[in-house]
């Protein structure tokens, strides 16, 4: 029995002394190695990081020793660099095909682009091969030859009537022959074609109330670019152009009526002549069916006025006028709410650029007659 007691105390000192601290060392050890596991393999998030990560914990689970998990803490420092690249690729793939209109969800190229260039990524087993990958640059070059392809066939596909199509971003609208648009994308790159969208410009024609002293120089048939300016922020924003002016209609209140007196006096001889019409009054006696205002030719009278005053170089500036644009069908919903909503703080902005000559610029406002 005293031997008994003997041996079991003996057991306790060496079971409480040295089995039991060192089998809680090792406990600590890699439950702390298996922290280290979740917050390096496990954060980066590609299937090949998660699958050695799931390896990595078995085999610490496993383990006999501190050294034999430091050994696995080793490997994985080993590991972790290349994983951390690899996602890194395959998140740039994710996004060179993610557009602003466009994506892999909705174009097959850019599916089957990202499919590939994920593929060979994946099949990388080592960092230096995966910065080689990087450095030859197969990632940006593929996706911008892949969006020029898509856009050239989409241009080709959405030109209108007037072998023009409409550019779209997020900022805002242009339309342009289908040429320009095809130089457009040849000379862009992924990053920024990505941005683009390329439609059939459906025009309407909208109303844009405006002062002569803001754009003496404007006439149907010209082009104007079109600016909102933000009233709360005081800041102007290009919305689309060039809008082709299909006509300009001036206030009734500013022409409607003639009251005109002429005279001189000489010591040969004395003058004297008036003319007085009220023009609406006139239009409405000639839709009447008057033969005496039918008389006069009131055809282009407003443009007739305003064109003589230019030729005077003069202006009274507080005239009224509205333009018709022709603008896409989607513009033309917006722009309609600025011009009727005056609580949006929003007021348009009508700028004629200084340009060539161009047919095409035209062509919409000659069909519009």
């Amino acid at each position: 029995m005293v031997f008994l007691i003997i041996g079991l105390v003996i057991f306790g000192i060496y079971y409480f002394g040295f089995v039991k601290p060192a089998r809680e060392d090792l406990d600590r050890t890699r439950t702390a190695a298996l922290s280290e596991i979740d917050q390096t393999l496990g954060t980066i998030g590609t299937s090949k990081a998660q699958v050695e990560a799931s390896s990595l914990r078995s085999s610490v689970i496993a383990a006999k020793s501190k050294s034999e998990i430091n050994s696995i803490l080793g490997e994985m420092s080993s590991i972790a660099p290349r994983e951390s690249k690899r996602k890194e690729l395959l998140d740039r793939v994710d996004a060179v095909v993610a557009g602003t209109y466009h994506s892999a969800s909705d174009v097959e190229a850019l599916y089957n682009l990202r499919e590939s260039l994920k593929s060979d990524i994946n099949k990388k087993t080592t960092l230096a091969d995966l910065e080689s990958f990087e450095d030859s640059g197969a990632v940006d070059s593929q996706a911008t030859s892949t969006w020029r392809t898509y856009f050239r066939t989409s241009i080709e596909n959405k030109v209108n009537e007037f072998n023009q199509v409409l550019q779209r971003t997020a900022a805002y609208s242009l339309i342009m022959p289908k040429e320009n648009a095809l130089a457009l994308v040849d000379g862009s790159s992924w990053s920024t074609l990505r941005g683009f969208d390329f439609d059939n410009p459906k025009l309407v024609a909208v109303p844009i109330a405006d002062t002569f002293s803001r754009a003496p120089d404007l006439r149907p048939g010209m082009v104007a670019d079109i600016f909102v300016y933000d009233i709360g922020t005081e800041n102007s924003s290009f919305l689309f152009g060039p809008a082709v002016i299909l006509d300009t209609i001036y206030s009734t209140e500013d022409l409607s009526t003639v009251s005109w007196f002429y005279s001189y006096d000489t010591p040969a001889e004395s003058y004297a002549a008036s003319y007085s019409v009220d023009v609406w009054e006139t239009l409405k006696a000639l839709a009447a069916g008057s033969a005496e205002a039918a008389a006069v030719d009131w055809q282009s009278y407003a443009t007739d006025i305003m064109e003589r005053v230019r030729s005077a170089d003069l202006g009274r500036f507080e005239i009224s006028v509205m333009y018709v644009v022709a603008v896409p069908e989607e513009l033309g919903i917006l722009i309609t709410q600025y011009e009727q909503y005056t609580n949006l703080g929003k007021d348009l902005i009508l700028l004629p650029p200084i340009v060539s000559s161009n047919a095409w610029q035209y062509q919409a406002y000659q069909s519009y007659y």
